[in-house]
């Protein structure tokens, strides 16, 4: 039996709606590389309908809706290092804003990784006549050479009395180190 063209495209839409849903780059594990997708220590991306792995890419297709709950089911139509596979997983947003992913006997809670283009909530919280200033800018009344402070600490110093083979301990006294103390 052959499906008409029109139904055939809403099914493919409404796959890639369902899983857009999920978009964005998740951390395997909390000290992730978001920058780099799909390696171990990396992170996971999931892109319109597509899944991207360790080392395997997968369509996400047939997509249910799981009832009173934030999550869906799909068929995962796979390619990697081992071959093809299929398998059914399914995707659940966490309370946190990360997701939950469950395979068969599996489940694994991802992280979402920052997103890049984020508004940033720091400089948005300044005032509108605000002027946020780079760290290599200087001001006007920035001085015009960098200089060094060094604090004075007490240094504790040995200093020997008389002759060692008189018997006597040296004596110790603090005094401030001083820069003439240190060259």
């Amino acid at each position: 039996m052959r499906l008409p063209v029109p139904l055939v495209v809403a099914v493919c839409l409404a796959s890639t709606a369902a899983a857009a849903e999920f978009e964005g780059i998740y951390k395997q594990a909390a000290d992730s590389d978001c920058s780099l997708v799909g390696v171990d220590g990396g992170s996971l991306q999931i892109s319109g309908s597509t899944f991207h792995g360790v080392d395997s890419t997968c369509e996400m297709t047939e997509p249910v809706n799981v009832n009173e709950m934030k999550a869906v089911l799909y068929t995962m139509q796979c390619t990697g290092q081992r071959g093809d596979w299929s398998a059914r997983a399914m995707l659940v947003h966490a309370a946190d804003g990360g997701i939950i992913m469950v395979w068969d006997g599996y489940a694994f809670k991802y992280d979402a990784c920052p997103d890049p283009d984020a508004p940033n909530p720091v400089a948005e919280s300044l005032p509108a006549d605000a002027k946020v200033q780079e760290a290599s800018e200087t001001t006007p009344d920035a001085p015009a050479e960098t200089e060094t402070v060094t604090e004075e600490a007490p240094v504790t110093v040995i200093v020997p009395a008389g002759d060692a083979s008189d018997g006597d301990a040296p004596d110790t006294k603090t005094e401030a180190a001083t820069e003439a103390d240190a060259g």
